[in-house]
């Protein structure tokens, strides 16, 4: 959740989607699906760097 915390934050940023295992009722996911929708002339930058985090 801290990713789409800090995701929503970035300029251009339009939609967040949380999707796979996160989004169904297994008790404990393996891994995390995120969609992140931009606008057409965003840079990637800020968002990817959150990526490492």
């Amino acid at each position: 959740m801290a990713f789409a915390r800090s995701a929503s934050a970035c300029p251009g940023v339009l939609r967040i989607a949380l999707v796979g295992s996160l989004a169904t009722c297994k008790p404990v996911p393996k891994d995390a699906d995120v969609l992140v929708t931009l606008e057409d002339a965003a840079e990637l930058g800020p968002v990817a760097a959150l990526g490492g985090a």
